[in-house]
């Protein structure tokens, strides 16, 4: 029996009713992307368009420079500006999102502050974002347990009471 015969493919159509996020866990910071103000746009560095523009270029030491110099606040945008590189004329983008927001709000100092890391989606090996079968199994698990407990709330009730009385507690 081959691996093939082992396994069934099926091809299902999802409405996604909420939003959802399966992180890589790969994590993007400054020196990893490009944010485009006016356009409201991310471009993400292509690595190894990257380093070949860097080698082209002789700009190895000064990229090097700049992230010695400024560690976890490296910023590529600040670095293009540094060296007079205009993003118009460069190709180490490996794909662009639009972006909502950037920011988000601290509520105790009352101002916004700029997110510095991107969390990045699980993908395939084409690159493309996908949902392991694992969360759909988990979302289906959830969505029943959600059936069962809302049309039988009195069989369940002294569980949420227990449970609100933990939550309350911490």
């Amino acid at each position: 029996m081959t691996i093939r015969e082992q396994y069934t493919t099926f091809t299902a159509e999802m409405t996604i009713m909420s939003p959802i996020f399966i992180g890589s866990g790969d994590e993007l910071n400054k020196t990893r992307y490009y944010f485009e103000q006016d356009s409201q746009i991310i471009k993400m560095v292509d690595d190894k368009k990257f380093r070949n523009f860097l080698g082209e270029n002789n700009l190895f030491e000064s990229f090097r420079a700049h992230l010695m110099k400024n560690g976890d606040k490296g910023n590529i945008f600040k670095w293009l500006q540094e060296n007079s590189i205009d993003i118009r004329n460069i190709d180490v983008w490996k794909y662009n999102l639009k972006a909502k927001n950037l920011r988000k709000k601290d509520e105790k100092r009352d101002k916004y502050i700029q997110l510095n890391n991107i969390k990045t989606f699980i993908k395939n090996q084409n690159g493309k974002p996908y949902i392991p079968g694992s969360s759909i199994k988990g979302a289906i698990r959830t969505a029943l347990l959600y059936l069962e407990i809302s049309e039988n709330k009195e069989k369940y009730s002294q569980y949420w009471s227990k449970i609100s009385n933990l939550k309350d507690s911490r």
